[in-house]
């Protein structure tokens, strides 16, 4: 990424009233430019006003492009269908957590997700020996992926199917060596 390309950003986000899609790594990568300029410009009296003319354009664009996020939202009622950076993709996701709690909808969603929750009765407590993919439990629920040396609580068949593999060890074993 170069100060063009961010400068070449703003100037499209003043010529329309919608916001424009952005990588989603967008702001990350402009740090590290930035963070270039800045590193440079201990020795380059040019590249210190670059870095701070470099600041000075990320803020407003950034600034920017919420204030048109939150006037889309306020119009449509909806988020953005754009791919958006991830910073500015958690103030969206932030903004729409507190409408659905202020509408009652997050209440609903949290019962929704008791529903599905399984239910663990004869559940064992493994710890994984090596890495292991992700589980697909009843009801749509899904556990992991998981590293070596992650403690999981499975259901007691497949918790012995996998100690069977070498994939985990059960907790129980784990006490009585």
């Amino acid at each position: 990424m170069d100060t063009a390309e961010i400068t070449n950003a703003l100037l499209r986000e003043l010529e329309t009233k919608d916001v424009l899609e952005l990588s989603p790594d967008f702001y990350e990568r402009a740090c590290k430019h930035l963070e270039t300029l800045r590193e440079k410009g201990s020795n380059d009296v040019f590249a210190r006003y670059e870095a701070e003319l470099l600041q000075r354009t990320l803020e407003k664009l950034y600034l920017l492009r919420v204030e048109k996020i939150i006037a889309h939202m306020i119009r449509t009622g909806e988020k953005p269908s754009v791919s958006l950076p991830e910073v500015e993709r958690k103030v969206v996701e932030s903004v729409s957590r507190f409408l659905a709690v202020l509408r009652g909808e997050e209440r609903m969603r949290e019962e929704v997700k008791e529903e599905r929750r399984v239910r663990l009765k004869d559940g064992v407590l493994v710890i994984f020996l090596k890495p292991y993919s992700r589980i697909l439990l009843e009801q749509g629920v899904s556990l992991g992926p998981f590293s070596k040396g992650d403690l999981a609580f499975l259901p007691k068949g497949l918790a012995k199917e996998l100690s069977a593999k070498g994939v985990v060890e059960l907790f129980e074993e784990l006490k009585s060596r």
